[in-house]
């Protein structure tokens, strides 16, 4: 199943569900993905925004030119995500306890992030930038 431009606002997947697939060019706004399964999804170019992703499940999930920006994004162990093209971009969001371990993050941009114990041990970060981000107790 694909997805292209389209919004999706307002909806509580822990309830409603998602299909998997792929998203394209497609945003989600004020959702509410905490603790769901988007194992094996592919977002490409999509935005969230005021989402809440806490502890949801990315095995294998694909992010290519993804944005999160004023989203809950704690304890999501993004090294199990697809490195393929991986590229995120986050601001203002709270990813405390989410991993990167040994992720291929070059170029990631996180901007006024909560990144609290955050692990980014053995994470290619070459290029990032960490723009007025609190990165207590954060492995690297």
């Amino acid at each position: 199943m694909i997805e292209s431009n389209r919004t999706f606002e307002n909806k509580d997947f822990t309830s409603e569900g998602l299909s998997k697939g792929e998203y394209d060019l497609c945003v989600f706004k004020n959702c509410n993905f905490s603790n769901f399964k988007i194992s094996n999804f592919e977002f490409l170019e999509c935005e969230f925004i005021n989402c809440n992703l806490s502890n949801v499940d990315v095995v294998n999930t694909a992010f290519k030119e993804v944005k999160f920006m004023g989203c809950k994004v704690i304890g999501i162990d993004f090294s199990k995500c697809n490195p393929f093209l991986l590229e995120l971009f986050f601001e203002t969001c709270q990813l405390s306890y989410s991993i990167f371990y040994q992720l291929n993050a070059k170029g990631i941009v996180f901007k006024d992030c909560n990144l609290q114990e955050v692990d980014f041990t053995k994470a290619d970060l070459s290029n990032a930038k960490f723009l007025n981000c609190d990165l207590l107790r954060a492995l690297f």
